[in-house]
């Protein structure tokens, strides 16, 4: 595949800046089972031994992180269809 324009290559670092900046604005008791789950990709069993929580804990912590994320880039005007948001 090609490789991305120079401005395309900004305007997605960009992009990647705004979505890491995001994350870390979420509560924590949010934000870290969604970095270790869904950015890391660790088994929700594994983030509930570290956090000291249960698998359907982090699992719901992880939606509403999600659910916050989206909500918020919605508000940003990053909607669906005008930017690809893999959460």
């Amino acid at each position: 595949s090609p490789q991305p324009s120079p401005a395309e290559h900004a305007t997605s670092k960009e992009a990647m800046d705004f979505l890491e900046a995001e994350i870390r604005a979420l509560p924590e008791e949010l934000r870290v089972p969604f970095v270790l789950g869904a950015v890391e990709h660790q088994p929700y069993k594994e983030v509930a031994a570290i956090l000291g929580l249960s698998a359907k804990a982090v699992e719901v912590r992880i939606y509403r992180a999600r659910q916050q994320l989206c909500e918020r880039l919605t508000r940003l005007g990053f909607g669906p269809g005008k930017h690809s948001t893999e959460l």
